[in-house]
């Protein structure tokens, strides 16, 4: 092997690393803002349950109605992965109505390509979901808005 094949290889493996790395870390980059959007869902789920147990086991008509009551940022309504408003599907929703299959809250399609959503559920925890079960989430739609 000559030394122009020689360097050629070297280049070629170079690149190759290269490519293998920054695909690595965009992956890893994605996944940490999945578990971040995790994270804010499970924070929304405490704070909703706080708001039950101040207002007679009843969920909140709409996200603002929470974060009046609970003093809770705005900025944890919103997936750090896309900047979109999670969705709130709990308005009419009790402690007793919410349960483990109960979607109370999720963040819209496409937020995290190829990786699925994340859903708040009535019990509180937080799982992510992915495929025909996210679109027959996102299907379901939102809590109508009040003017």
């Amino acid at each position: 092997m000559g030394w122009p094949s020689l360097v050629g290889l070297v280049l070629g493996v170079a690149l190759f690393v290269s490519i293998a790395w920054v695909t690595s870390t965009v992956e890893g980059h994605r996944r940490a803002d999945m578990i971040k959007c995790a994270a804010n869902l499970t924070e929304l789920g405490n704070a909703i349950s706080q708001y039950a147990a101040d207002h007679r086991s009843q969920f909140p008509d709409s996200f603002q109605t929470l974060t009046k009551s609970q003093h809770i940022s705005d900025a944890l309504l919103v997936c750090p992965a896309a900047s979109e408003s999670y969705i709130y599907v709990g308005c009419g929703l009790s402690t007793k109505s919410g349960t483990a299959k109960t979607v109370v809250a999720y963040e819209p399609l496409g937020d995290h390509p190829n990786l699925g959503i994340n859903v708040l559920y009535g019990d509180g925890h937080v799982a992510a979901v992915s495929g025909e079960t996210a679109s027959n989430i996102a299907a379901a739609g939102s809590c109508p808005t009040k003017p």
